[in-house]
């Protein structure tokens, strides 16, 4: 008899169930030896009969029998068929206690032995703990009978393995179980290995990609792209199109997108920009147009020659096209663009345009450097590029910048709505990632305007304070803060008079001048990070700024300064000297630019690569406050 091959991934498990098409068979035990007592030899076997009928039968049978009969040789084997049986039903705690007495029970049969491991490790992954799984799976591996009982130890070592901090091993038993697995389970394996492999390292793509390639599997298909990318910020061309040649079957049996090269040409001075011209988003389109106008050159100062001040001979000829802010219009106008010869597109600027025109994007072979701050969903492509910074993103880097600064112990005081949640969740993971802890968590109504009753709840043993929401917001936040005596203070100033000093921190989403104005004595010392500030006394920003403001008689925006740098981007591989759309491809992965939002580069899975730029209010004279970019 066979066993269950339910996935033991509890995700996985919810998508066979969802499908109504789960297969339950009777796991296998050792043969059972003669009970010394009739009555429950009598018993047990009535009770596997069932079992093996795959009848409903409660555990707590084979574990009455285990404790009236506890000096009986029946005793241990009925104890494995009470874990195997709360297994089957989904009843993991319970399992968990019939095998671990099991597991501490002297016994003399290594079959038994070896069977109550293997379903104590499958026990504990469906409970996500993991670290008392592995080792159990890994004993129990011997005792394994058949493809669907392999397929379901796969799973569980995969997940396991991931978990524990082995992404390279888990891809390779995720594909192993490829191979076994229903439709279902294999929809998710995708998923698995297409996560596990956009955080490996550069460094180690090679080796993973050379245990898979001989199997064709999704290890290959979805590592080798990823190695594919690698090889091209090397500039390994010939190398990276090699690789792509090899996993072009694998990808295709798949149905992932075709590694191979779509058309590669392209006009190196037409650049594309997919907007919403019209619509819900129309004012939006019009911050990006301005943004990526000021990068492409068209307001540019020309010497006598016509050549701009960065080196291209002509400024690029900015192609816009109407998303009208949706979905099907942003892969129209994309469609479009890739006819016209454009050599990339800037755009869209939402996450659901944004995803429908990257797989539009992948199946052309044209490089897309997307505004969204949410990337594309699904596996994604070599030809889509990620230029702005999600809050998540921004939050991890305030974690990692106070962190430095010697902060150990934080609090989080959040907006309850989604975005209060989600961006506290990511600066607490990183908190946790690096060793240190939240002590505190409060929320607020996400439309107060009075936070004093509130922010009683912050009281406690922490040094940093963490506010994700719009600097409006935090306007009203900060002075309520102080009214609790819980002032703002520089990472490395001395401590106030009064009161209890605190490092605040905050996402500030579109943080403007007019903050210093009203709440510069409330935030000495706080850091930022909005993603863009005009702070005209940095090089980099102050010029932009000033090009900004005497173009268009107003302040830039994030939306703006993030718009510059993807089309700054752009420009920088066209001046290395590429001139087809596969060469400002690599030229991107390789390169660097000097940016308004940061130091815009792109690692190998086309994300940004840096921390973005913080900001900091100081006390520039006595009541007079300033915001500055923090640069390293």
């Amino acid at each position: 008899m066979t066993a269950p091959t339910r996935t033991l991934a509890l995700l996985a498990l919810a998508i066979v169930l969802a499908s109504g098409c789960p297969r339950t068979r009777t796991p296998v035990a050792p043969d059972v030896p003669r009970a010394d007592d009739p009555s429950a030899e009598e018993r047990f076997q009535d009770a596997r009969a069932k079992f093996e009928a795959e009848e409903e039968i409660a555990a707590e049978e084979f574990d009455a029998i285990a404790r009236e009969f506890p000096n009986d040789p029946i005793a241990p084997y009925a104890r494995l068929y009470a874990g195997m049986s709360a297994v089957t039903s989904g009843a993991y705690d319970d399992a968990i206690g019939h095998l671990e007495e099991l597991e501490s029970t002297p016994v003399t049969d290594r079959g038994l032995e070896l069977r109550g491991a293997l379903f104590l490790g499958v026990a504990y992954t469906y409970q996500g703990a993991y670290d008392e799984a592995l080792p159990r799976l890994t004993q129990g591996e011997p005792a394994l009978t058949g493809d669907d009982e392999r397929g379901q130890w796969l799973g569980a070592m995969a997940e396991a393995t991931a978990a524990t901090g082995g992404p390279g091993e888990a891809i390779g038993y995720y594909d192993a179980w490829h191979e076994l697995a229903s439709a279902a389970e294999r929809a998710y394996i995708l998923d698995r290995i297409s996560a596990l492999a956009g955080g490996l390292a550069d460094s180690d793509l090679e080796a993973i990609y050379q245990d898979a390639a001989d199997y064709g599997g999704p290890a290959a298909a979805i590592v080798g792209e990823r190695y594919a990318t690698s090889l091209e910020a090397e500039g390994a061309l010939a190398a990276a199109t090699d690789v792509r040649r090899d996993i072009a079957p694998a990808r295709r049996a798949l149905e992932l997108p075709d590694a191979t090269d779509a058309a590669e040409e392209g006009d190196a001075h037409l650049l594309g920009a997919v907007v919403p011209l019209s619509g819900a988003r129309a004012r939006v389109g019009d911050l990006v147009m301005r943004g990526i106008a000021l990068a492409s050159g068209t307001f540019s100062e020309r010497d006598a020659e016509g050549v701009g001040r960065t080196g291209i001979p002509k400024p690029f000829a900015v192609a816009l096209r109407d998303s009208r802010s949706e979905a099907a219009g942003a892969v129209d106008a994309l469609e479009e663009l890739v006819d016209e010869n454009a050599i990339a597109v800037l755009g869209p600027v939402d996450a659901s345009s944004a995803s429908a025109a990257a797989a539009s994007a992948e199946r052309r072979g044209l490089p897309l450097v997307t505004l969204s701050p949410r990337a594309p969903s699904g596996e994604g492509g070599r030809h889509v590029f990620h230029v702005v910074h999600s809050a998540e993103e921004r939050a991890r880097s305030l974690a990692r910048y106070a962190f430095r600064e010697g902060k150990r112990d934080f609090a989080i005081f959040a907006p309850d709505n989604g975005y209060g949640r989600a961006v506290g969740a990511a600066f607490k993971d990183e908190v946790e990632s690096l060793g240190a802890g939240v002590t505190v968590e409060a929320d607020y109504p996400a439309d107060a305007t009075s936070f004093v009753d509130e922010a009683e709840a912050l009281r406690g043993p922490w040094d940093a304070l963490f506010v994700p929401d719009q600097a409006r917001r935090l306007e009203l936040v900060a002075p309520a803060l102080a009214a609790n005596n819980m002032i703002s203070t520089p990472a490395d100033g001395d401590a106030p008079r009064h009161g209890r000093g605190m490092l605040l921190l905050s996402t500030a989403e579109f943080l403007s001048p007019s903050y210093v104005r009203s709440t510069g004595r409330y935030s000495v010392g706080a850091v930022f990070a909005p993603g863009f500030y005009p702070d005209q006394m940095d090089p980099d920003i102050g010029a932009f700024v000033d090009r900004y403001e005497s173009t268009f008689g107003r302040s830039p925006t994030a939306l703006d300064a993030y718009a510059y740098d993807a089309a700054l981007a752009v420009r920088a591989a066209v001046e290395s000297g590429a001139r087809t759309r596969a060469e400002v491809r690599a030229a991107m992965l390789r390169g660097v630019v000097s940016g308004v939002t940061g130091r815009v580069g792109f690692d190998s899975a086309r994300q940004r690569d840096d921390e973005g730029v913080l900001f900091r209010v100081d006390e520039r004279a006595r009541d007079e406050y300033e915001i500055r970019a923090l640069r390293e």
